[in-house]
């Protein structure tokens, strides 16, 4: 695993432990800060809407 897989998979296993997205463990905005948000983000984008597909009107604008 390259590094970068392995700094997104320690962010989403940080949100499945529920550890605070502010505990990121990387100094900030360095590459692995911010694939650690990537992954964090990721999981937490999984876990709200967990089949890939926004609820409808979410996307939708109306004239």
């Amino acid at each position: 695993m390259n590094m970068i897989h392995l700094h997104r998979s320690e962010g989403e296993v940080a949100f499945t432990q529920g550890i605070p997205r502010s505990r990121n463990p990387h100094a900030v905005e360095t590459p692995e800060w911010n694939e650690w948000m990537d992954g964090f983000d990721a999981a937490a984008s999984q876990a709200e809407n967990p089949h890939g597909v926004s609820p409808p009107g979410d996307h939708v604008r109306v004239l």
